[in-house]
C-alpha cells in the first residue's frame, strides 16, 4: 500500500476560488497504523537541508542538449569537418574559412554547453581555419547565432556543394548531397546496409556464394579450353584450384 506523507490540508482561500494548502503533519498507511511494534521513520536521522542549499551544492551540468539532438549535432559537426579537410586538403587557409565557420557554428553551439561553447569553437577554428582571428570568430557568432540558417542535412549539402562521389567516399550519413530527396536517401541507405550485411555474412561463411561469383557465371572451363562436362569430371581438388583462380581474376577485373 502506498504511504501518504501529506495529509489533512487546511484550505484557505483569499479570493474565494484559489485554495492554499498548508501541511499539518503526516499520515501512515493502514498497515503502518495497525501493525504492532514501533515504526521509526527512515528520515529520522537525516539532517534537514534547505532547498536553496541543495541547488548550490549540486554540480553544474550545463545546458547542453541530450539524446538524439546532441548526437546529430556532434555527427554533423564531424562530417562538416571531414568535408572541409577533403575539399581543402587539410585546414582551410583561404577566404572560404568564414563560410566553413558559419556552417559549423550552429552545430558546435548545439553540441556544447554555454560554459564550454567558446573554448570548443576556438579549438575547432584553430585546427581547421587557423587564419581566422578571435575577432572573426566573435563576428561570426554575432552574425549567425541570432538567426541561424536552416541546418537540415539537405540544406547543409546544398550550401557546401556536396557531390554524390564525395558523400559516398567519406561515408557520410548526416549531410546529404546537393539535390538529394528523402526518398533517394532512404533507398541509398537501404542499399548500403544490405551490401554491408551481405559482405559481413559472406565473410563469416553464413551465406552462399554470391551469384556473380558462382561457377556458372565465371565459366572457368572456357579459359581452360574444355567443355563444362569435361571440367566437372576433373578431380575436386583440381576444380577448386581453377575456380579460385577464376574468382581472383574476377575480383582483379573489378
Amino acid at each position: 500500500m502506498k504511504a501518504a506523507l501529506l495529509q489533512g490540508a487546511v484550505v484557505r482561500s483569499e479570493n474565494g476560488t484559489t485554495p492554499q494548502w498548508q501541511l499539518q503533519g503526516r499520515q501512515f498507511s493502514r498497515v503502518e497504523q495497525h501493525a504492532p511494534g514501533p515504526h521509526p521513520s527512515r528520515t529520522a536521522n537525516t539532517k534537514p537541508v534547505a532547498p536553496a542549499k541543495v541547488a548550490e551544492q549540486a554540480p553544474s551540468r550545463g545546458t547542453a542538449p541530450r539524446g538524439p539532438a546532441l548526437i546529430v549535432a556532434r555527427k554533423r559537426r564531424a562530417e562538416i569537418t571531414a568535408i572541409l579537410r577533403d575539399v581543402c586538403g587539410g585546414p582551410c587557409i583561404t577566404d572560404d574559412a568564414t563560410v566553413w565557420l558559419d556552417e559549423v557554428l550552429v552545430h558546435v553551439h548545439l553540441a556544447t554547453s554555454p560554459e564550454t561553447f567558446a573554448f570548443v569553437l576556438a579549438e575547432w577554428a584553430r585546427l581547421n581555419t587557423p587564419r581566422l582571428t578571435p575577432a572573426d570568430i566573435e563576428d561570426a557568432c554575432r552574425r549567425v547565432l541570432p538567426a541561424p540558417p536552416r541546418y537540415s542535412s539537405a540544406d547543409i549539402g546544398a550550401r557546401l556543394g556536396l557531390t554524390v562521389e564525395r558523400y559516398t567516399r567519406l561515408g557520410l550519413t548526416h549531410v546529404l548531397p546537393a539535390g538529394w530527396t528523402k526518398r533517394r536517401h532512404t533507398a541509398h541507405v537501404r542499399k548500403r546496409k544490405a551490401a554491408a550485411l551481405k559482405a559481413k555474412r559472406h565473410a563469416a561463411g553464413l551465406t552462399k556464394t554470391p551469384r556473380e561469383m558462382s561457377i556458372a557465371r565465371l565459366v572457368p572451363w572456357v579459359g581452360l579450353g574444355m567443355s563444362e562436362w569435361t571440367f566437372k569430371r576433373l578431380p575436386p581438388e583440381e576444380r577448386a584450384v581453377h575456380v579460385k583462380r577464376a574468382r581472383e581474376a574476377h575480383h582483379a577485373a573489378r
